[in-house]
């Protein structure tokens, strides 16, 4: 069951003791859960489709039925897949941006469920079946990395969907990793906040396995050269997880996109529990 509770103590995260793989993904448990997931995708992707297409007679309600779908579609993943999410500190209120630290494709669901936003995201998965049909439903912003000057488009996507009262997600790190560490930021898109002035939120993302299952940075994130659907269907296999997201308490500025970047690290840095057992190295 989707559960959302406010942590009022820390949860002592990096002390975890390393679990005990044992038991094997369930191909019956992912056969059951594929069915509902499709269908809830699908459902809530035809009615982010149904937003853009009243956007231009009535933007406001169309926004509103953008984040309902997109809200109730992150709910639902969490829900079909046995997900309990523990939250600390306050989720930002719209418009806003927000980073966070990034583990696994489960980030966007988990994130959605919490905050009224779009997602920039690497341009590969506007072209993934069912989910890029989704992505660009809930209006992704979509950014080639590749290409250095396309970081000037979307600074301007982002300033434009903050000023339609929309808030930003976007992961500095730039890739997934197995959460052993915070890694560098790379400060490019960190510009949306300099050029305006606008303060930035953080976000640290973790995630735990029960005793009995293999451990999170195995079966959760998503890393190295993993590949994704293999992974998925293992994941949809085991009975479920824990999510843990710190927000933090402020915002933090600066009038450079370097200074910013490392301030930001340092923050990102004091909130981090390791999804890694000591034990793992």
């Amino acid at each position: 069951m989707w559960t959302r509770r406010i942590m009022t103590e820390p949860t002592g995260l990096g002390n975890a003791p390393a679990p005990t793989p044992a038991a094997k993904p369930s191909r019956l448990l992912a056969a059951i859960r594929i069915g509902p997931l499709l269908a809830w995708t699908t459902a809530c992707g035809a009615l982010a489709v149904l937003a853009r297409l009243v956007r231009r007679l009535a933007p406001g309600p169309s926004r509103y039925l953008r984040s309902l779908a997109f809200v109730s579609w992150g709910k639902g993943v969490l829900t079909l897949m046995g997900v309990r999410v523990e939250v600390r500190g306050k989720p930002p209120q719209p418009p806003f941006l927000l980073v966070t630290n990034h583990l696994s494709y489960m980030d966007v669901p988990l994130l959605a469920s919490l905050t009224r936003c779009v997602f920039v995201s690497k341009h590969e998965v506007k072209g993934v079946p069912g989910l890029g049909t989704l992505a660009r439903a809930v209006d992704t912003i979509f950014i080639q990395r590749e290409r250095a000057r396309d970081a000037l488009r979307v600074l301007d996507q982002m300033e434009e969907a903050r000023n339609a009262g929309d808030g930003v997600v976007f992961f500095p790190e730039s890739t997934t990793s197995r959460g052993d560490r915070v890694a560098a930021l790379k400060p490019a898109l960190l510009d949306a906040a300099v050029r305006t002035g606008q303060p930035i939120h953080y976000g640290i993302i973790s995630y735990r396995t029960p005793p009995d299952l293999p451990p999170a940075h195995e079966v959760v994130c998503w890393w190295g050269d993993m590949t994704f659907l293999p992974h998925f269907m293992a994941l949809l296999g085991y009975r479920g997880f824990k999510a843990y997201v710190t927000f933090g308490a402020e915002t933090l500025s600066a009038d450079d996109r370097k200074v910013l970047a490392a301030r930001l690290r340092t923050a990102l840095d004091r909130e981090f529990a390791p999804v890694v057992p000591r034990e793992a190295g």
